[in-house]
């Protein structure tokens, strides 16, 4: 006879891109450990929700704007996505066309679509629309070592107004690549970003950021840099250096750019590069999510112990 064990509470969490996320309502926060996803409360500790359907470790996690939606990617045979419903806990949709692995996943911000992308030797990016959970589009041809992906608004026509085509970057180790997607046939035109002289691209981008009126894209790099791109000029425009090591995480605030270090730092820039602060921690930070007042950062370290 088998007997079903119900959770009471994690300790400790999945040491991955996107590790913990900051819930819209200031209080929650969402986070993996091991194939289970976790809702934790920020004010009591104590206080935990489970979801419980993956069968392999969550790799990759996403909340979409409002909050109502989360969606989780697991490693493994299945390599399953699950889309969650917040209120209820309930899974909405379940996603097999990927293979090995889920790497990265983003929401667009009106909540419509979802982007994944896959394992390298899977080399899919799909789009999922979240009203029915079918396949928008699907780019077969994504660049080898793919990390990460994010919704960046909408595409801008010549005037700079929004039109009706979403802009989603992928990137990696073989730098950025923006993609035009047009919802209503599927078509997606890729464009790879290109880099100056002095801001050649060579290194493997961990992490990317949009600003706030999407005209620009940062990305965090395992050189120890940071880039700055223009989305109009679709050119990388500066390398910015911030530490010795690999950087991990990268976030557009208000205040300027805030970087996870893996010399174990968290570092403030502002938009033109200057240095402004940092905080010093116990290990490498591997993510960062921002409160909803844009006062906070959640971030996640990693602590090597040696024996």
């Amino acid at each position: 006879m088998t007997e079903a064990v119900e959770f009471e509470h994690f300790i400790g969490l999945n040491v991955i891109p996107k590790s913990a996320i900051f819930h819209p309502n200031g209080q929650k926060y969402v986070f993996s450990s091991g194939a289970s996803l976790v809702i934790g409360d920020l004010i009591d500790q104590h206080v935990q929700s489970f979801l419980t359907k993956h069968d392999d470790t969550i790799i990759s996690l996403a909340l979409s704007s409002s909050g109502s939606r989360i969606a989780s990617g697991q490693k493994g045979e299945s390599a399953d996505i699950y889309v969650w419903d917040y209120d209820s806990l309930e899974a909405l949709y379940r996603f097999e066309e990927h293979d090995f692995a889920i790497q990265d996943l983003s929401f667009s911000e009106d909540e419509h679509l979802l982007a994944s992308i896959g394992h390298e030797d899977d080399g899919k990016l799909i789009i999922w629309d979240m009203s029915n959970g079918c396949i928008v589009a699907t780019a077969n041809n994504v660049p080898q070592g793919t990390a990460c992906v994010k919704f960046g608004g909408f595409v801008k026509d010549i005037k700079r107004r929004d039109t009706s085509h979403y802009l989603i970057v992928t990137a990696g180790a073989d730098g950025a690549v923006m993609w035009d997607l047009d919802p209503y046939s599927g078509d997606m035109i890729s464009m790879k970003l290109v880099g100056e002289v002095r801001a050649t691209l060579s290194r493997c981008i961990t992490d990317i950021s949009f600003s706030n009126d999407r005209e620009y894209l940062y990305g965090s790099t395992t050189s120890g840099d940071y880039i700055i791109a223009s989305i109009k000029a679709n050119k990388i425009l500066h390398a910015q250096q911030a530490t010795k090591m690999k950087l991990n995480a990268i976030l557009v605030t208000a205040g300027g750019i805030v970087i996870g270090c893996g010399d174990s730092s968290v570092k403030l820039y502002n938009t033109q590069g200057d240095f402004k602060g940092q905080a010093c921690l116990d290990g490498s930070v591997v993510s960062l999510s921002l409160s909803p007042d844009q006062l906070e950062v959640l971030h996640i370290i990693q602590i090597s112990f040696l024996s």
